[in-house]
């Protein structure tokens, strides 16, 4: 019987805007290959503390789809915090608690999520970073990538990554508020995956 799925796709949709000195975030991200399919919602909030520091919270909405076992729906909360020492790096760390994933009365656990993430600046037109992810027994995971913006409208990034093995490359565009990205991620469990992502921002 074909899938009821699509092949293996990615899609992203992200809107942000400030209100009193918040930032407020809602974002979609959607993955699906035969025979499963995750999607993420998240609502986050940021503010800034002091001049270089900045605190955010956000609630994550899971669902999971697995041909032959129907939906798995969870949620869960993050907290994280950033620090910008100089004028040309910045830090920040992102605590995710556990989620619960619901089916026909069995759950099953996401473990605890932490995160890190250093972006170094080097140039007008060059940005280097690297983010790391830990589960709780997982192995750590790992990517590294670069920013070359030619332009203030348009940009490349490519990266790779370990735990899986990831490589990746992508061009944006920005216009007024919104952005616009192509990519195309390799992960060694999931294969070649094309994906486009829009985001807007308010002004």
């Amino acid at each position: 019987m074909p899938s009821a799925l699509p092949e293996l796709r990615a899609a992203d949709i992200t809107a942000a805007c400030r209100l009193k000195g918040l930032r407020i975030t809602a974002a979609w991200h959607q993955l699906g290959f035969a025979g499963y399919a995750e999607q993420e919602g998240v609502l986050a909030i940021a503010m800034r503390v002091g001049q270089k520091a900045g605190v955010s919270a956000g609630f994550h909405y899971f669902n999971r789809l697995a041909e032959g076992y129907g939906h798995q729906p969870g949620y869960t909360f993050s907290a994280g915090m950033a620090l910008k020492p100089v004028s040309n790096w910045l830090l920040s760390v992102q605590l995710q608690n556990p989620a619960e994933l619901h089916y026909l009365g069995s759950t099953s656990i996401l473990p605890v999520l932490y995160s890190f993430r250093a972006l170094h600046r080097l140039s007008p037109q060059v940005m280097l970073g690297i983010t790391l992810h830990k589960y709780d027994r997982a192995p750590l995971q790992s990517f590294l990538f670069l920013q070359y913006k030619p332009h203030a409208s348009w940009g490349l990034n490519g990266g790779l990554g370990a735990n899986p093995a990831q490589a990746g490359a992508a061009m944006w565009m920005r216009w007024q508020g919104f952005v616009f990205c192509g990519r195309v991620m390799y992960n060694q469990w999931l294969g070649t995956t094309p994906a486009a992502a829009l985001a807007w921002t308010s002004q």
